[in-house]
């Protein structure tokens, strides 16, 4: 008895192996081949990546509130913008948005939610999608923030203010320290800065800032050590301005609760607007 129990045990282990092995050898063949169907598949084309990156844009729009969706005209191309008109009809200028580069225009920017807040505080907003951050991009960038303007310019509104997030804050600076045109001079009536960066694509804005004309909103956030250093680096480059001219702000960093955050963001903004940069009412064409 014991020796049968004995030879149906070792069969039963010798069946277990044989369809181990047939079970590896299966999984090895499908590895293989679908490492076979991955170096043969072809790679993406140029053109087809060219058509996924135009088609993105037309994407995002069709999350985007539809009366406020905008392609405007930038050297013979269509980038996705965002115009939110004043509701209250007695607007006090516009703001021109530039989140930072990396950012797209969705719902869930950090400065959608200040667009809207804006258009129902007296004030006409747009936002942009700006360039890839290359040093190939400048001019295109330049030329983004003069569209914004004239478009602005044809609805009648001659009282704006730029804000950038990030990278677009240094785009901004660079703009608006290149600006000789007497019109567009009286037209800008002050910069707000959200979590700028001192030096992008070697251009440090801390030689920039003391030669600004308009008065300039510095806004960073705590918790970040780097963000601090940077901001006492501008700080102290802009002791050559009038007093009052610029002034710097510390908010609490964002993250947690992000609709108070950005609440209080719009808030903030909104008062230095008011006080700063608000001109006469302006009709919407």
């Amino acid at each position: 008895m014991m020796t049968q129990l004995n030879a149906i045990a070792r069969l039963l282990i010798v069946s277990l192996w044989l369809l181990s092995a047939a079970a590896y050898g299966q999984d090895e063949s499908v590895d293989s081949a679908a490492d076979t169907n991955e170096d043969t598949a072809p790679a993406a084309t140029p053109a087809a990546r060219a058509q996924f990156s135009s088609n993105t844009p037309t994407l995002l729009a069709q999350d985007l509130p539809q009366e406020q969706v905008m392609w405007l005209e930038v050297a013979g191309q269509k980038i996705l913008s965002l115009y939110s008109p004043d509701h209250s009809g007695e607007a006090r200028g516009g703001v021109i948005l530039l989140p930072r580069h990396e950012q797209t225009i969705t719902r869930h920017n950090r400065l959608f939610n200040l667009q809207q807040t804006l258009a129902d505080n007296r004030w006409h907003a747009l936002m942009l999608t700006m360039p890839p951050l290359t040093t190939d991009t400048a001019e295109q960038a330049q030329q983004t923030i003069a569209a914004a303007i004239s478009f602005f310019n044809s609805k009648g509104i001659y009282n704006m203010v730029l804000l950038g997030e990030g990278s677009s804050a240094n785009r901004l600076i660079n703009y608006a320290s290149q600006i000789s045109d007497k019109t567009q001079l009286k037209q800008i009536r002050g910069l707000a800065l959200v979590d700028a960066k001192n030096q992008i694509n070697q251009q440090p804005i801390t030689a920039l800032l003391p030669k600004l004309k308009f008065p300039v909103l510095d806004i960073y956030f705590s918790g970040d050590r780097q963000a601090q250093l940077f901001a006492q680096q501008r700080l102290r480059s802009t002791k050559p301005l009038p007093r009052g001219q610029y002034q710097q702000v510390r908010m609490p960093r964002m993250g947690l609760r992000p609709q108070q955050d950005e609440d209080k963001l719009s808030k903030r903004i909104r008062g230095w607007l008011n006080k700063t940069a608000a001109g006469f009412s302006v009709g919407v064409k």
